[in-house]
């Protein structure tokens, strides 16, 4: 690929700052998504050298091997476009509340621009190729989105709203145990602790206050009990998916109580 460049110089800082990322992020233990940002900045300018390539040069490949995956990512694209109308209405189908204009208007939009990059591709028009592209992305974000909505399977229970209703009640809101950070972050503000490492309470002064708490144990439950009448009031849930799901999370679950000194 570097002789097929003109500024070599250029794609080999991207090319070796993309790789050199990837194995530093390979070392490191912990593995979050978020971890990645480094990476999509040079992968993004090594990817523009490939595609500034294919623009120059797609009437002039020869080699199977080297069409080949640029073809089959447009083909996988048109086909999506012009089967989102046939597979978008096999899951919504039996969801309510379904808005069909914007399904319509989804289906069309995106059947007419798969049409165009099968025709586009057929021309060997690269330029107007990625254009087509960039119009699905921006398409499939303006219209299927609002419908994403349908396509959940398990209805999450947000706790966005919480704080302004124990705040409406006068109440401060702590934590039991582990509470996630997206939990926290949706909640808005700080949740101390009145657990400690030791097992140990450290019981907030007012007579009645919130709890966020993952799991209570029947040692728990006995100790709060003692001195407190605990009403359970909701539970939390950040998933999106179903509890049978592997990708059900129960760090994203948390369970509200209200105690009232006795």
């Amino acid at each position: 690929m570097i002789k097929r460049v003109k500024n070599k110089k250029a794609y080999k800082l991207t090319f070796y700052w993309t790789v050199f990322a990837v194995i530093l992020l390979s070392i490191i233990p912990e593995k979050k998504s978020r971890y990645l940002m480094p990476v999509l900045i040079p992968l993004a300018l090594n990817t523009g050298f490939y595609i500034n390539y294919l623009i120059r040069n797609i009437k002039d490949l020869g080699s199977k091997l080297e069409m080949f995956p640029v073809y089959l990512n447009f083909i996988l694209m048109a086909i999506i476009g012009l089967g989102f109308s046939v597979g978008g209405y096999i899951f919504l189908k039996d969801k309510a509340n379904v808005n069909w204009l914007i399904f319509g208007l989804a289906s069309v939009v995106l059947a007419f621009i798969g049409l165009s990059i099968l025709v586009q591709l057929k021309k060997k028009r690269m330029k107007h190729l990625f254009y087509a592209v960039i119009l699905f992305v921006v398409s499939a974000y303006v219209f299927v989105s609002p419908l994403s909505k349908h396509i959940k399977t398990h209805a999450q229970n947000p706790i966005s709203q919480l704080k302004d209703q124990t705040a409406a009640e006068g109440l401060n809101v702590y934590r039991l145990d582990y509470v996630s950070p997206e939990m926290i972050w949706q909640f808005g503000d700080e949740l101390t602790s009145i657990k400690s490492n030791d097992s140990t309470f450290d019981f907030p002064s007012e007579a009645k206050f919130g709890i966020l708490t993952k799991e209570l144990s029947d040692e728990d439950k006995k100790k709060i009990n003692s001195d407190y009448i605990m009403e359970f009031r909701d539970t939390f849930d950040l998933n999106t998916v179903s509890p049978e799901s592997k990708k059900y999370r129960s760090r994203l679950v948390n369970s509200f109580y209200v105690l009232t000194k006795k």
